[in-house]
């Protein structure tokens, strides 16, 4: 009988199929870039600014999303959201908490499990030191779906956060209000230039933020998340880390 916490070798598989996909999709699309010159400040295993909440009202009998926020010249807008931007705001939000390196994968676990995502964590502990977490959620958020992150070892048995990434289903401007939205609530960082169509990405402190238009063709055979020919023009929304900066 394998150990509790022992990964079968299928999904030590997957494990490793995705790691590997995340890596080449970062480096297809972009060069490696050196630290010096990249205009990000600051703690570099952080990104910066906190998202904004989103306050929940009853107006006439029926519960309202608002957002408040300044826009680029510093006025102060009020706006009211659907559930679906709520939930963006709420993954916004997990993006800049959870890849603080002092944030456990035990503590990404307790915030999603306030959510009522029912969150499972997968461990993998060869010779007693933890080397490979996913979290994934068994349940969503409205409007978005396939929840999942991976932390890694940084050193000294201490996990980092790899990536955390989300989906939002198809529409003809689901890339364009998803970058807004989340632009307006949290800083996305540094644009990178010249990226592939369908493919957004900004450098943040340490980090990548990335928006990727997935076709048929990056749908067919997905290890882990199932779809159909309907589901083509997914955003898939990422934060992970930076290959060029560690």
């Amino acid at each position: 009988m394998k150990p509790p916490n022992e990964l079968s070798k299928s999904q030590k598989g997957l494990i490793a199929v995705i790691a590997v996909s995340l890596c080449v999709l970062i480096f297809q699309f972009y060069g490696r870039s050196a630290r010096a010159g990249n205009g990000v400040t600051g703690d570099h295993r952080t990104p910066v600014k906190v998202a904004i909440p989103v306050e929940t009202k009853k107006v006439g009998g029926v519960s309202k999303n608002i957002l408040k926020y300044k826009d680029a010249k510093g006025q102060a807008v009020t706006a009211e959201i659907t559930d679906s931007q709520k939930s963006i705001i709420t993954m916004s939000r997990a993006f800049i908490e959870f890849a603080n390196p002092s944030r456990t994968p035990e503590d990404l676990v307790g915030f999603l499990r306030s959510l009522n995502l029912n969150p499972l964590k997968s461990l993998e502990q060869p010779k007693n030191v933890a080397s490979f977490v996913t979290v994934r959620t068994r349940q969503s958020l409205p409007g978005i779906r396939y929840i999942h992150a991976q932390y890694d070892d940084l050193g000294e048995a201490q996990l980092g956060l790899q990536m955390l990434s989300f989906e939002v289903p198809p529409s003809p401007t689901a890339m364009k209000d998803t970058v807004e939205l989340m632009g307006k609530v949290m800083d996305l960082g540094e644009l990178i230039p010249d990226t592939a169509d369908g493919f957004t990405v900004f450098r943040n402190n340490g980090f990548l933020i990335t928006f990727n238009r997935l076709d048929l063709e990056d749908l067919r055979g997905d290890p882990v998340n199932a779809y159909e020919s309907a589901d083509a023009g997914t955003i898939r929304v990422a934060i992970a880390r930076d290959p060029g900066e560690f």
